[in-house]
């Protein structure tokens, strides 16, 4: 499924815009383009997810994982703890974006977007925070000490509302490794975004 879902989003990507020089952008010749904690963030929430994602994986013994040994407990202790770092780094993120940058919107569309990204990439954008949300509420439904503060039995909630969250969660697992995997790809695939690549571990665009 997950590569079902990336060779679509590969394909509608090419089809709506193929990519072009790295140079052929604004922001590039050699003009700063992340700042430090831009990429802490992106390098934190991804070490984040990747635990997150594993552990998860790891704790219903995934067949499309190697036997990762170890209790499910012990895994699902890692999903526990990597859930809140996650957490925390998204709030930071937003704080900084909308309070701390002094920079205009970045990810938005329209006349009060900004242009240092392609339409497309904002989509992509908000496709995976959409994603990562409807896990974060799917999850919370299926952790028990949360889910014990829910008021689920007075909106008529029992077991089998808990059940297609699972459902959810597995499904929602599946969309976002399907977009990792294709943002992994278009970054160390297409040599026209290498710069951009490079720009995420130095903080310059020098394409």
């Amino acid at each position: 499924m997950c590569g079902a879902l990336f060779c679509l989003g590969v394909a509608a990507t090419r089809a709506v815009r193929p990519p072009v020089p790295s140079g052929g952008l604004p922001g590039g010749g050699g003009a700063q383009r992340h700042s430090l904690f831009r990429r802490f963030f992106h390098w934190g929430g991804f070490l984040s997810v990747a635990i997150l994602l594993f552990s998860g994986l790891a704790m219903y013994r995934s067949p499309i994982l190697p036997e990762p040994g170890g209790p499910a407990a012990l895994w699902f202790a890692w999903h526990q703890w990597g859930t809140p770092a996650f957490l925390a780094l998204m709030a930071a993120h937003l704080v900084h974006e909308y309070r701390v940058s002094g920079e205009p919107p970045h990810m938005w569309l329209g006349r009060h977007g900004s242009r240092k990204y392609r339409p497309a990439q904002i989509l992509f954008h908000w496709a995976v925070a959409a994603n990562l949300v409807a896990l974060a509420l799917t999850g919370a439904v299926l952790w028990k000490p949360l889910r014990a503060l829910l008021p689920l039995s007075l909106l008529g909630l029992g077991w089998e509302f808990i059940f297609y969250n699972r459902i959810l969660h597995g499904l929602f697992t599946a969309t976002f490794m399907a977009l990792l995997l294709a943002h992994v790809y278009f970054a160390l695939a297409v040599r026209e975004n290498w710069a951009r690549m490079r720009s995420m571990l130095t903080g310059w665009d020098t394409g």
